[in-house]
């Protein structure tokens, strides 16, 4: 039987996945760093896409020629494979995480991945820019915003953007 061609499928693209004739369908997706649960495989029958289930199943025992892999949310998978890593040193003794900022080329497919530690300060500093950035793009002056918190650090991030958000007026 001849192989199967395995096809990830996103809204960015199709992407041919490494595969090997006597690699199981779930070490494809591993080897290509997609994570199995995240996915949906489906197969062409009679002009159809089919859902197929075939982790445990080995390339070349596959029936048809083409199986597509759909992620099951919309994310760019593409993002998440970090191959390159350019590191951003600073004398940041105080960093209490690390982040990284990815630098997209669409026209020529690259990504330029950039690892930067941060200090709660500067952490604090880029959530309320983005909290800012959001409330000018989705909210009207004298709006009411209602926001549950946890006390956690996620919550007392937004709360601390929200609050020194100071262009125009929100309750």
């Amino acid at each position: 039987m001849s192989t199967a061609e395995l096809l990830l499928v996103t809204s960015h693209g199709r992407l041919s996945l490494n595969a090997e004739d006597n690699d199981t369908v779930l070490e494809v997706l591993q080897k290509n760093e997609i994570p199995w649960s995240a996915v949906t495989i489906y197969q062409e029958d009679q002009g159809e896409l089919k859902l197929t289930p075939c982790l445990e199943k080995q390339v070349h025992d596959l029936e048809n020629k083409k199986y597509y892999v759909y992620y099951s949310r919309n994310i760019h998978p593409f993002a998440a494979r970090v191959m390159n890593l350019n590191i951003i040193n600073n004398d940041n003794t105080e960093a209490a995480t690390e982040y990284i900022y990815q630098k997209y080329n669409n026209e020529a497919g690259q990504i330029e991945n950039y690892l930067k530690p941060l200090n709660p300060d500067e952490c604090k500093e880029i959530i309320a820019k983005n909290v800012h950035e959001f409330i000018r793009n989705n909210i009207i002056e004298g709006a009411t915003i209602v926001v549950g918190i946890s006390g956690g650090g996620d919550s007392n991030a937004l709360l601390h953007g929200l609050t020194t958000f100071k262009e125009y007026k929100i309750n």
